[in-house]
C-alpha cells in the first residue's frame, strides 16, 4: 500500500500576502514629502522660488523631515523590492522598473524640468529671454544635457534588449 502525496499548494498559496501596511507606510511618506516640498518657499533655506517672509514652523518641519524622509524611501523600496522578486524572475522586474521609471524620467526631462529650471532662472533673475529661447538653446545646450547623454541612453536601450 503506497501512501498518498500530499496536495501541492499552488503558487497563489505561496506568495506572500500583500501588505497593507507597507501600503500606508508608502502612502504618509508620499503625503509628507508633498508637504516638505510644498513648504519649501516658506523656509530660510533657499529654494528655487521663495516667500519673502520665511516662517520658523516650516522652516522646522522641513528640517524634521529632511533627516528621516529618504532613509524611509530606501526601506520601503526596499521591501517592495524583495515581495516583488518573491513573484517573479529579476529579469522581469527589471523590465518593469525600467518601464515604470524609465518612461516617467525621459519624460520629465523634456517636459517638466525645463519649465522648473526657466522659472528658477527667471525668479531669481538669472534669464530674461523667452521660454523658447531658453528651451532650445539654454536647457539642452549647457550641463542640463550633453551629447554624453545619448550614449547613456544608447546603453540601456542595449541592456534592455538583451533582458
Amino acid at each position: 500500500m503506497t501512501a498518498a502525496t500530499p496536495p501541492q499548494p499552488s503558487p497563489i498559496e505561496t506568495q506572500p500576502a500583500r501588505r497593507y501596511d507597507i501600503d500606508w507606510l508608502r502612502v504618509l511618506a508620499m503625503l509628507t514629502i508633498f508637504l516638505y516640498h510644498s513648504g519649501r518657499p516658506f523656509t530660510i533655506t533657499p529654494w528655487a522660488i521663495m516667500n519673502s517672509e520665511p516662517d520658523l514652523l516650516f522652516t522646522l518641519a522641513n528640517v524634521f523631515v529632511t533627516g528621516w524622509i529618504m532613509p524611509l524611501f530606501f526601506v520601503i523600496s526596499g521591501m517592495a523590492t524583495y515581495y516583488s522578486l518573491a513573484k517573479r524572475s529579476s529579469g522581469q522586474y527589471v523590465s518593469s522598473r525600467f518601464k515604470r521609471l524609465m518612461i516617467p524620467f525621459i519624460f520629465a526631462l523634456f517636459f517638466i524640468l525645463p519649465v522648473d529650471r526657466f522659472y528658477s532662472l527667471v525668479f531669481n533673475g538669472h534669464f530674461t529671454g523667452s521660454f523658447t529661447d531658453f528651451y532650445f538653446w539654454t536647457y539642452f545646450s549647457r550641463i542640463n544635457f550633453s551629447w554624453g547623454w545619448i550614449d547613456v541612453f544608447r546603453s540601456i536601450s542595449i541592456c534592455v534588449s538583451l533582458i
